[in-house]
């Protein structure tokens, strides 16, 4: 009966990329790359846009005041 060689975990296997390229890239995405922050939904656009809603009735006007002079 022939002995079993016993693992040695500091001899790695060597690596084969022959059987690699066979094989193709394993690196497709099951679906699109997104950051956590764009899984949460909490980028800073929407942050942005959070921010500018809580503007007081006084500055919405005063703005809206200065881009229609600055259209002119």
């Amino acid at each position: 009966m022939a002995h079993k060689k016993k693992k040695d975990f500091d001899d790695p296997q060597p690596l084969n990329f022959d059987h690699d390229e066979a094989r193709g890239p394993s690196d497709h995405l099951k679906k699109p790359f997104m950051t956590p922050e764009e899984e949460r939904g909490d980028n800073e656009d929407d942050q942005y846009y959070d921010e500018e809603e809580a503007l007081s009735p006084e500055e919405t006007e005063l703005r809206k005041k200065e881009d229609d002079l600055s259209k002119t």
